[in-house]
């Protein structure tokens, strides 16, 4: 990957820049390995579905749960997710079961704290 990088670096200057677009790059070759090909047409959309549906016969599951395991292989846990903002604004937050990522969470401009659970 990091060869690759670096060929895309010489090709296009200020391509991948910081760590968190090789993180990105990474996370992105490797769903591609794991998840393979999951593009469905919209002609097909119907009889994938209906095959996703049908339970197989050596695992004794639908393609869906099947997609959803391998889905689960390069998803973050919840509990690896930092939601430090989140803790340290507990008394906005309407629940404690689900609580923002600090990377996604919405900001408010111009308030101090910028927290909001939205």
């Amino acid at each position: 990957i990091a060869g690759v990088i670096n060929k895309l670096r010489h090709q296009r200057m200020n391509m991948v820049q910081t760590p968190e677009q090789y993180i990105f790059i990474h996370d992105a070759i490797l769903e591609s390995i794991i998840c393979g090909d999951t593009e469905i047409s919209p002609e097909d959309l119907q009889i994938t579905t209906g095959k996703l549906c049908e339970i197989g016969h050596t695992t004794g599951e639908t393609g869906f749960y099947t997609q959803f395991h391998i889905l689960e292989q390069v998803t973050s846990r919840f509990s690896e997710v930092p939601t430090l903002s989140a803790v340290q604004n507990a008394d906005k937050n309407r629940k404690m079961s689900y609580l923002p990522p600090d990377n996604h969470r919405v900001l408010l401009k111009g308030e101090h704290p910028d927290y909001i659970n939205a």
